[in-house]
């Protein structure tokens, strides 16, 4: 890899000039076509009508090919931003190719295998040595193109305070987040309740409680919930002790409904995030992370975590409402899909 020392000194990652660009790009058309015009030579008349034998059109091909795949790699890698390290393993590994097509030249056809098969087998080894040793230093400046123009977090600092020399360096070895939304990363910030920074929230809410009651603070206010109403008229509901809304049944006796958790699928993008929706008789009253779903494993994005804070809130809307004579009335949640079928109808 390209020494730090390289990129910092302005060797690396510079602007390449136009003679560099149009000589790396003449060396890689070059290459290319004598790699694929090896292949008439060797396979059809074409060397026939140059006056070329069998063994005159093999060696020609040989020649062509040898001396074509390396200069395409070489003409990739000149307009390449390398250090000076790799440009001489590069240029080492071209120079061994081209010494393999010399001896190839030599060999071919009289000493290739009959007489001293040594031969070809050292040239074998010289050819593949060179062009193996050009590919990986082609394969090392892609590889390592962005870290040698952003090499953040990767260097090493030398302080010299009379006479004493002091390294400072990157010790964080851990492994960075991956980044992608809600899915992958570290802790998130911020005071948005998410799956991972849930726990931490509430020892935080608890501590504050705690220390707002021991230097005689004022009791949160809960604020009324809004009016609900229901289809037959307007309801004003009385907010219980801890903001909970008691719930009517048939008999006017003031029981809440039993609360019935069901796993589901979110519906605002096409991931296919899973959660558990917590639902009192036909109103959503929250949202739970699904730990066990395949896609998201409990995990949510920055609207599942905005959902999830909303539906948890006291002022959360727990049942359709639909603008009916300029007041708004609650709907039941079939009369709601009646409605919507026969809009859309």
């Amino acid at each position: 890899m390209t020494s730090l020392t390289d990129v910092y000194a302005g060797g690396v990652g510079t602007a390449i000039d136009l003679r560099r660009r149009l000589l790396g790009a003449a060396l890689f058309v070059l290459g290319a076509g004598m790699v694929v015009g090896a292949i008439p030579v060797a396979t059809t008349d074409l060397a026939a009508e140059l006056g070329l034998g069998l063994y005159g059109a093999r060696e020609l091909a040989g020649i062509l090919a040898g001396v074509g795949l390396p200069a395409a790699f070489v003409g990739i890698f000149a307009v390449l931003p390398a250090g000076r390290a790799t440009r001489a393993a590069a240029a080492i590994g071209a120079s061994l190719a081209v010494l393999g097509v010399a001896m190839f030249v030599v060999t071919y056809p009289y000493d290739w295998l009959a007489s001293a098969p040594q031969l070809a087998v050292a040239t074998t080894v010289v050819y593949s040595l060179g062009t193996l040793v050009t590919f990986w230093c082609l394969f090392v400046g892609l590889a390592t193109f962005k870290r040698r123009n952003d090499p953040g977090g990767t260097a090493r600092v030398e302080i010299t305070d009379q006479g004493t020399v002091r390294v400072i360096s990157d010790e964080d070895s851990s492994l960075p987040g991956f980044g992608s939304v809600g899915l992958f990363g570290s802790g998130p910030d911020g005071s948005v309740e998410t799956q991972t920074n849930r726990e931490m929230s509430a020892e935080h809410g608890d501590a504050t409680d705690t220390a707002t009651a021991a230097e005689g603070g004022n009791t949160p206010v809960i604020e009324e919930d809004a009016t609900i109403l229901d289809d037959d008229g307007p309801e004003t509901s009385t907010p219980a002790p801890g903001g909970a809304t008691p719930a009517s049944d048939g008999a006017g006796g003031a029981t809440s409904d039993p609360t019935e958790m069901s796993k589901t699928i979110c519906n605002y993008c096409s991931v296919g995030c899973g959660f558990r929706g917590e639902r009192e008789g036909d109103a959503f009253v929250g949202m739970e992370s699904w730990d066990e779903h395949p896609v998201n494993a409990g995990n949510l994005c920055s609207k599942g975590a905005a959902i999830l804070e909303t539906e948890h809130s006291e002022k959360r809307l727990k049942r359709p409402m639909i603008m009916e004579d300029g007041e708004w009335r609650t709907l039941s949640w079939a009369r709601a899909y009646e409605r919507l079928g026969d809009d859309i109808k």
